[in-house]
């Protein structure tokens, strides 16, 4: 049975989670037509969100809790896909970021962002097939990103969410992690769709 803060999770963002699939860089991604350039700028828009989030992240007093934050961070796997599709870290420090991430100062805000980053990787296992089909990447090949995990994704999944019952143990900690949640689904929606100066399609 699920623990109940993960049931009221989805529920509370269940619009959010719909708007996101539907946005047109999600269209984009997920189509016959996805190129290297596409993907490039998937991958350059994820790392402008990623890392002032993950940055937060990091600030958490994670041994405390048990578990084991580090082995999920996504940044590294960003790095991983532009070395091997031959980005420079010159591109890469080059890159907008967003100025507009959910604030993160607490266990419970903590757990309610990694709700979002933990369903995006088990919905990245489906972008990850499409990819190797269209693209030729894979895990080690271009793909780690949205291959985390490999095949310990759902054992992750379980663990994430046993991490989430035990942040949401009042309703206090739960209202919290939902507002956190539905933060980060936003920031993540208006990142994808602002404007930015120079297209983040990045190039070696």
């Amino acid at each position: 049975m699920k623990p109940i803060i993960m049931v009221r999770l989805k529920e509370a963002t269940r619009d959010c989670h719909n708007r996101l699939e539907a946005h047109p860089r999600s269209q984009t991604l997920m189509s016959e037509q996805v190129s290297r350039e596409s993907y490039l700028d998937t991958l350059g828009r994820s790392y402008g969100f990623y890392q002032p989030v993950e940055t937060q992240l990091m600030a958490i007093d994670w041994e405390s809790t048990g578990f084991n934050y580090d082995a999920r961070r996504k940044l590294p796997r960003l790095m991983a896909d532009f070395a091997y599709l031959d980005v420079s870290d010159m591109s890469v420090s080059s890159l907008p970021l967003c100025a507009s991430v959910p604030k993160i100062e607490t266990l419970a805000q903590a757990a309610g962002t990694l709700y979002v980053f933990e369903g995006a990787t088990l919905g990245g296992q489906i972008i990850g097939r499409h990819l190797q089909a269209k693209l030729g990447l894979n895990v080690k090949r271009g793909a780690a990103f949205f291959g985390s995990y490999g095949d310990q994704v759902g054992p992750m999944w379980m663990e994430y969410m046993a991490f989430a019952a035990r942040c949401g143990d009042t309703n206090k900690a739960q209202d919290e992690m939902i507002q956190a949640a539905l933060e980060t689904f936003d920031c993540f929606e208006r990142w994808l769709s602002v404007e930015l100066p120079e297209p983040l399609a990045v190039s070696a």
